[in-house]
């Protein structure tokens, strides 16, 4: 009897284990999840602007730590000049609204660059090389939300 309670804790214990790297994806997924809804339903775009392509990202951006991070984007164009399109948008984020994290707004242009670790950074070079021709009078910009660093929590998505 003991053998036998001696083998069913060490396989409980092992299950236990096993799961706590398993335990926060749904937790990380809905994240993920509330940020793409949050940037598909609760930005107010220009009226004349136009989605072209979406972005997401999660998972760790260094090599060295255990992090997940979380960044949805949407590239889009209009033919608003880059000061009026920021205008438009500063004009359309209400700092008292539910939006807990700040929309960036990027334009994509020849020198556009973020910091390496922001995954949005690799997103713009693949872009510019997509629309490097097609330049005519319209602005193409990069609307994104990003959440990073934050604890792994046994999502092995998130863990190096």
């Amino acid at each position: 009897l003991t053998c036998v309670a001696l083998i069913e804790l060490a396989a409980t214990f092992a299950l236990f284990i096993a799961g706590l790297f398993y335990a926060a994806m749904p937790w990380h997924d809905l994240t993920l999840w509330r940020l793409e809804q949050t940037l598909a339903y609760s930005i107010a775009h220009p009226p004349n602007s136009l989605a072209i392509e979406k972005k997401k990202f999660f998972g760790f951006r260094y090599t060295d730590i255990s992090e997940c991070t979380y960044a949805v984007g949407e590239f889009r164009s209009s033919s608003l000049s880059r000061d009026e399109l920021l205008r438009a948008y500063n004009h359309k984020f209400d700092p008292l609204s539910f939006i807990r994290n700040k929309p960036h707004i990027v334009i994509v242009e020849n020198n556009t660059s973020l910091p390496l670790d922001n995954p949005a950074d690799a997103w713009i070079v693949d872009f510019r090389e997509k629309v490097a021709k097609n330049t005519n009078d319209m602005t193409y910009y990069l609307v994104y939300m990003y959440e990073e660093g934050k604890p792994w929590w046994g999502d092995i998505r998130c863990y190096e």
